[in-house]
C-alpha cells in the first residue's frame, strides 16, 4: 500500500492505493532454508551484495545454513521470479523465525 498525497494523513483507508498484489500462494516467490541447507547461489539487485553475503552469520565453512532447530530463515521476492533477471534476488523481505512451544 502506498498513500495516495503526502498531504492525507494515512488515517483513512481512502487515503491509500494499492500499488503490488503478491499472491501469497505461489511458491516461487519464497525460499525457505532450514539448517544444513546449501545457500542458494542468488546475485543481488543493483547495489546490493549477494545473498551469501547477506546471510553470512548464519552459514558455515561448507557453505550451507547454520540454525538451531527450532528455526528457519524465509526469503521473499516480491518482483520477478524470472531468475534471468537480477531483479529476483530474494532480498526484498527476509525473516527468521523462531518457533517456540506453546505454554
Amino acid at each position: 500500500m502506498k498513500k495516495n498525497s503526502t498531504k492525507k494523513s494515512g488515517d483513512y483507508e481512502s487515503h491509500w492505493t494499492e500499488y503490488m498484489e503478491v499472491d501469497d500462494h505461489n511458491s516461487t516467490k519464497t525460499i525457505i532454508l532450514v539448517n544444513d541447507a546449501p545457500v542458494p547461489n542468488i546475485e543481488g539487485c543493483l547495489d546490493q551484495g549477494d545473498l551469501e553475503s547477506f546471510l553470512k552469520d548464519f552459514i558455515d565453512d561448507e557453505g550451507n545454513i547454520v540454525l538451531e532447530g527450532n528455526e528457519i530463515i524465509i526469503l521473499f521476492e516480491l518482483g520477478t521470479t524470472n531468475m534471468e533477471s537480477s531483479a529476483a534476488d530474494f532480498l526484498d523481505l527476509v525473516i527468521l523465525v523462531t518457533r517456540t512451544p506453546e505454554r
